[in-house]
């Protein structure tokens, strides 16, 4: 590999299980959460992947996720850190986050964090409204986000027009939902002007959908619950850009919003389709392999999702995931899925030199009906504010 790629490292326990969440995560009290033989599976699956690769590619970002991976004792981080580091190159900018809920951490568990080697924070704070974060499971109140803001925002040395400050985190970001049921604009609007006076340098704002498999989808069904409305969420989405842009924020991604220099790396691997490699129960991998004129392009790999059969699996068994190759139709498809997402579109560079291609040509019927919609720019290949609207349709439409 020629450039750095990015590292995931998945924990997959969390104290109650967010009645909207289909990740891979599993509820258990804190005393019960197998800490030490978690980490020892996190060590033994990143030295079995190590002899695969010569050399390894240097990592340019990695990305705890989970689950709750604020829960992890600092120590267990710094542990898995030092030894990733010590086998492998580190770029002088490596970006290194860590997801973080309100509840779970303190002044001195983010300076023990800083300390292990984070150096972005991602805090899941998703409302500001207490009857929105009790109705869907989420262990915090608004309080409490409020209390963790204040805690980030002061370790961080970046706050808003402020000097850079001390050695704290390099950047961090605040996560939010937007459209709850019953949720109205005036309250939503409410809630983002009160997390912009905490100057968060990063805001992702998604919008709340209703997943199969979920709690929350088995409410709807039992008529317990109410969907959301997309008409109304179609407005948030919009007032959202207009007042963060206001507010000195660009757009950089469908849903995400940064001060300059604060874009997320990891993220951006994933949107320009880059590699990466995933540790933890249900982390995925993905990885080129094809040359030019091959039929396949490259592999991914998903882990045993089910956190004792995963660790299981490193103590005795080679495989411990599922690999699936993916062809050159199938890459070129998720290519542009995932750089639509991207304010700036699709990097006809990035396309060259992943598949030899111009990047207009193969697709160009479909641009052409996009454009008269006016859902694609004329001049590059970038989805428009109305086109932003219609993402999901037009991202399927690439699909082999």
């Amino acid at each position: 590999m020629k450039y750095p790629c990015a590292l995931y490292i998945h924990f997959p326990y969390c104290l109650y299980k967010c009645h909207y969440c289909d990740f891979n995560s599993y509820a258990l009290k804190e005393r019960e959460i197998p800490f030490g033989s978690y980490q020892k599976a996190l060590l033994a699956e990143w030295r079995k992947r190590l002899p695969h690769f010569d050399p390894f590619p240097s990592i340019g970002s990695v990305f705890l996720g989970g689950g709750t991976p604020s829960l992890m004792p600092p120590n267990d981080v710094a542990d898995l850190l030092g030894e990733i580091r010590r086998s492998v190159f580190f770029t002088d900018d490596v970006e290194v986050t860590l997801e973080a809920n309100p509840k779970t951490i303190s002044a001195k568990k983010l300076e023990n964090f800083r300390q292990a080697g984070i150096n972005r924070l991602s805090v899941g704070v998703q409302s500001l409204n207490d009857a929105y974060l009790a109705a869907f499971g989420r262990i915090h109140s608004a309080d409490d986000a409020r209390e963790a803001l204040k805690l980030v925002r002061d370790a961080a040395p970046w706050r808003g027009a402020a000097p850079w400050r001390g050695a704290g985190f390099k950047s961090w970001n605040a996560d939010l939902m937007f459209g709850f049921p019953g949720q109205t604009l005036k309250q939503w609007e409410s809630d983002l002007n009160e997390i912009l006076d905490f100057g968060p340098p990063h805001l992702s704002c998604y919008s709340f959908t209703v997943e199969e498999g979920t709690i929350y989808r088995r409410q709807i069904q039992s008529g317990k619950a109410l969907p959301p409305d997309s008409d109304l969420q179609a407005e948030m989405f919009e007032m959202t850009g207009n007042l963060l842009e206001k507010r000195g924020y660009r757009r950089y991604e469908i849903s995400n919003f940064a001060h300059p220099g604060h874009e997320c790396r990891h993220n951006l691997n994933y949107w320009n389709y880059g590699e990466f490699v995933g540790l933890g129960a249900g982390a995925v991998s993905f990885l080129y392999e094809g040359t030019e004129g091959s039929k396949d392009f490259g592999y991914r790999t998903t882990n045993y999702k089910e956190p004792g059969r995963y660790m299981d699996a490193l103590k005795d068994s080679p495989i411990w995931f599922d690999r699936e190759e993916i062809p050159r139709e199938t890459a070129l498809a998720e290519f542009f899925m995932m750089g639509l997402r991207l304010t700036g579109g699709i990097s006809e560079e990035i396309y060259r030199r992943l598949f030899f291609l111009d990047a207009k040509r193969p697709n160009e019927p479909l641009f052409t009906v996009f454009r008269k919609m006016g859902w694609v720019g004329e001049e590059g290949i970038y989805l428009t504010p109305k086109g932003r609207l219609f993402a999901n349709q037009i991202m399927s439409a690439f699909l082999p």
